[in-house]
C-alpha cells in the first residue's frame, strides 16, 4: 500500500459515509443498509467496529425524521476532511498508514476539527483495510488526546515509529488539536 492508495481508500470511505448521513431519516433503509455493507468491506481486522449499525427495514424509527433527527443530520452532515496521513512501521502490517480525519457533523462549518484516526494496514498477502480506529476526545473536562476505539490493539501511537508524513489541512480553533496535527505522529 502506498500513501496515495491510503488517501484513495480514505476518500472512498468518507464518500460512502457522507451518503449514509444523507439517508438518515429519508425512509430508505435498504439503501442505508447497502452502504453499511460497503463500509464494512473496508474493515480488515475482525475487531474494528463501525460507528453505524444496520437498521430494521420495517422500523418506523428509521423512517420518522422527528424521532431520529434525520433532517437536521442530513442538513449538518459534511464529508470528512483528510487532515494528514502518517506512515508507520509495524510488525504485523508491512504498510500501515494513519489517516487523520475531521468530523462529519462539525459544530461549526467554518472550522476544521480533528475527530478520528483510521489506521489502514496491509497484510503480507496484500490484503488491505482498516485495522484500527482511534477518536479524539472533545468532551469538556476530559484530557484531549487519542483514545483507542476498536480494532488491533497492537496499533498504538506510543509504540510506533513514524516514517513519513503528508499534511493536507490543519485543524482550526483548538490549540490542542493544532499541536497534535503538527506533532510527528
Amino acid at each position: 500500500m502506498t500513501s496515495e492508495e491510503a488517501q484513495q481508500l480514505t476518500a472512498e470511505y468518507c464518500q460512502l459515509e457522507a451518503q449514509l448521513h444523507a439517508l438518515v431519516g429519508a425512509g430508505d433503509p435498504v439503501a442505508y443498509n447497502a452502504i453499511i455493507d460497503q463500509l464494512r468491506a473496508f474493515l480488515l481486522h475482525p475487531d474494528v467496529r463501525l460507528e453505524y449499525a444496520s437498521v430494521d427495514a420495517s422500523s418506523s424509527e428509521f423512517t420518522t425524521e422527528s424521532r431520529g433527527g434525520g433532517a437536521p443530520t442530513r442538513q449538518r452532515a459534511v464529508t470528512r476532511r483528510l487532515l494528514k496521513i502518517t506512515r508507520y512501521t509495524h510488525p504485523n502490517y508491512p504498510d500501515l498508514f494513519a489517516a487523520y480525519l475531521s468530523s462529519p457533523l462539525p459544530p461549526d462549518l467554518t472550522a476544521t476539527d480533528l475527530a478520528i484516526c483510521l489506521w489502514w494496514g496491509e497484510t503480507e498477502e496484500g490484503e488491505g483495510g482498516i485495522v484500527c480506529r482511534y477518536y479524539w476526545t472533545t468532551v469538556p473536562g476530559r484530557e484531549r488526546r487519542w483514545h483507542f476505539q476498536s480494532g488491533d490493539e497492537s496499533v498504538a501511537f506510543n509504540q510506533l515509529t513514524p516514517e513519513a508524513q503528508w499534511c493536507f489541512t490543519p485543524p482550526t480553533g483548538d490549540p490542542g488539536q493544532e499541536a497534535e496535527y503538527l506533532s510527528n505522529r
